[in-house]
Order: C-alpha cells, then structure tokens, then sequence
C-alpha cells in the first residue's frame, strides 16, 4: 500500500513534468522532448533487465536469508556498471550527429545531455534493483519523490529563463545523480544484515536467464516507444508535440496501474521460492488495471477536449479527436505488461519468442501505414491485442491446473464439459 501510494505520487509527479513542458515549449520543441526522451528509452534497455534480473535474483537470496550473497553481488557488478557506462555514453556522443539527423532534431546539445544519464544509470539501476528485491520499498519511495521533485523544479525554472530544450534535460541529468548519491547511502542500511559474506558466482543459468528478460523488455518498450519515434520522423515538429501529448495523457492508466506492478513483480517471484500460491496477486493487479482503465476510456471518450483543454492547453486541441481511441490501446498495453512481468516473475519464458515478432510487426506497419495519426493509432491498437491474445494462451496454459480446480468450485464440473 506504501508503495502504491508513494508511486502515484512519483507518477503524478512525471505527469506534471511532461504536462509543464508541455505548456511551456509549446508542440514543437515538446515533439522534440518527446522523441528524445522516446529514444532514451529504447536506448536504456539494457538499464531495464538489469533492473529485472537483479530484482528477481535478490527477491531469491532474500527469500532464502542469504544476505550475504546480497553484498557480493553487489560489489561485483558495480565497478563493471560504471566502466561500462562511460564507454556506452562515449559512443552515444560520437554518433549524436547521425542520431540527431533522424529525429529531425535542430540542436543536438540536448541529445549528448540524454546520453550522459548513461554514466550513472547503471549503477543507479543496481541499487534500485537491490532495494526492490529486497523488498525496502520505504527506500524506494524516498528516492523516487525526491527524483522527480529535483527534476520538476529544475526543468521548470530553467526554461521559464529560457534554456528551452536544454533546461528540460538538464533537470533529468541532475535528478539522476540525486537519486543515485540517495540510493548508495540506503543501500547501507540493507547491507547490515550481511553480516557473513558469501560469493556471488555469474552463473550460467543467471546468464541464459537475462536473454528472455531482454527480449520481453525490449518488447514492452517497444510498444509506447516506437510510435512517438516514427511519427516524429514522419510527420511535422507540431504534430509529432501534439502525438507526445496524446501519448501522454494516454498513459495516465499506465501511471496508475505501474506501481501495483512493481510490487506484484517481486511479491511473485518470493512466493515461487517458497512455495506459496502466487495466483492471487496476478488477479488483483489485473482487477485494479480494469477497473482504472474503464473509467479514464468512458472519461477520454466523453470529454475529450475539456480534459485536453485543462491539461495542455487550447495548442493541443489537434489530438481531441484521438483521445478516446489511443487511451483504448493504452488499455490494452497495460494488461500486456501486467501478464508480461507475471511470466517473468514465475520464470515461464517459452512465449517470449512468439511475443517480440509483435513489436517489431508494430514499427514495420507503421512504416507502411502512415497517413495519419488515426491509421498510426489503429496500428498500436492491432499489435497490442494480438500480443494480448497470445500471451493470454500462455498464462491459462501454465495455470489450467489452478484455473480448472478454483472454476470447477464454483459451477458444475458438467457445465464445462458440455
């Protein structure tokens, strides 16, 4: 409950920052945001399964009181992160000229501001993982208010004094060093325990286990990721800021929904370990993620300019038509990412190869089918029930047995074989 509160603050927070950009850059410059951000991200994936493979390999070791192991690991992937880190931003750097060209982008100071995120990002991923596998979510919470405040307070005081796009990233890069200067100091409190040290062996199996966290990430990313790109590649600067804007009001259930997750996620994964039942979170994230979707559709489709309007602001009234449909895709997505992290929490990761073929289904028919904003939404939309339908397959596969025996409680046993 902590943790679900204190993240839809955070997320509140993210949401008053792209909704203050927003107003202040105006469409054009905000499209610009949009995409940069956008390309961080996928940029940044590698960041996300360290998140993920740290989290669920810390969830077991506590789980088991293996603390020390814990400290180990730490240790060990620390030096490698930060080396790691500077060679990656060395090279993003290098190359912002060619990456800059193809988001259409004017300065590319902004763009080399993004990439020097990647020195610390790795290391900050770590000790977020440890603290989230771990299960100090009050540590979490902490650092993360104090993220996103840093960086809503910097980003708007510097552009209202008119460093523009600039200010906008600047206020990422500082939040980031923030949060992991913040991080390191709670990460001392986790270690006390570690009272005996145990090694932490790289092994094998951990190895052959980040391959289809990477490619589920990568899926996921993709899906809210590759339309903003595209359509700033395709369509003009205020079109693409009006696109970031939808996107962002779309993803107002996403914000909802993303908390529940984050604690669904290592929850599970400790359950497995011990042998609990884990069905029950599954069904409650899922309930929850219904319930907020329904209301923001019926809301987005029934008041769509005076919730853009109270928002954005009369610049963005291009995207009224498109709200109600893209927050339907949204929707959608969310209940992907609620059964893809429940796949990954149970280690079940056969459908992994059948699910990325999707994502990339996405992009290719964006670059086929782009006229419009609306062929671009339906595309999302496609690609993301698809993905829906397939995984759904899966997660009743691996669970008949749990699903049969609770159903069959419920009605006769004769009703289903009819």
């Amino acid at each position: 409950m902590l943790i679900f509160i204190v993240s839809n603050v955070v997320s509140f927070g993210n949401f008053l920052f792209n909704l203050s950009m927003g107003r202040l850059l105006g469409p054009r410059t905000y499209g610009d945001l949009g995409a940069i951000l956008s390309f961080f991200v996928f940029l940044s994936v590698p960041l996300s399964i360290i998140n993920l493979l740290v989290t669920k390999t810390v969830s077991v070791y506590w789980g088991k009181k293996n603390y020390g192991a814990i400290l180990s690991l730490f240790k060990y992937f620390t030096p490698r992160l930060f080396l790691l880190g500077i060679a990656v931003c060395t090279i993003l750097i290098l190359t912002s000229s060619s990456l800059g060209g193809f988001l259409c982008l004017d300065n590319l100071f902004p763009l080399v501001l993004a990439f020097l995120m990647f020195v610390l990002g790795g290391l900050s991923t770590l000790n977020k993982a440890i603290l989230q596998g771990s299960l100090f979510f009050f540590y979490l919470t902490v650092s993360a208010i104090t993220e996103v405040v840093l960086k809503l307070v910097i980003a708007i005081f510097l552009v209202v004094i008119n460093f523009g796009l600039n200010g906008a990233m600047f206020g990422f890069l500082a939040s980031g060093i923030a949060g992991y200067l913040l991080t390191r100091v709670q990460l001392g409190q986790v270690f006390k325990k570690a009272q005996k040290k145990r090694r932490f062996n790289l092994s094998r199996k951990l190895l052959k286990a980040s391959i289809p966290i990477i490619i589920m990430s990568l899926t996921l990313i993709a899906f809210v990721n590759t339309d903003i790109i595209l359509v700033r590649h395709f369509f003009p600067a205020d079109i693409s800021g009006e696109y970031v804007a939808l996107s962002t009001m779309g993803k107002i259930i996403y914000y909802g929904v993303g908390p529940v997750i984050s604690v669904m996620f290592p929850v599970i994964s400790t359950r497995v370990i011990s042998g609990l039942p884990y069905i029950l979170p599954l069904l409650g994230t899922l309930v929850m993620s219904l319930g907020l979707s329904v209301i923001l559709i019926f809301a987005y489709f029934l008041f769509p300019r005076f919730i853009v309007g109270i928002l954005f602001g009369s610049k963005f009234y291009g995207v009224v038509p498109y709200l109600g449909l893209f927050s339907f895709f949204i929707a959608i997505y969310s209940l992907d990412s609620i059964l893809t992290y429940y796949l990954l929490s149970i280690s079940y990761y056969r459908p992994v190869f059948l699910l990325f073929p999707i994502a990339l289904l996405q992009g290719i028919l964006i670059l086929i089918f782009h006229s419009s904003l609306t062929e671009v939404i339906w595309v999302n939309i496609a690609s993301s029930l698809l993905y829906l339908v397939i995984i759904l397959f899966f997660v009743i596969k691996k669970e008949y047995r749990w699903f049969s025996m609770n159903l069959f409680r419920i009605f006769p046993r004769d009703i289903y074989e009819t």
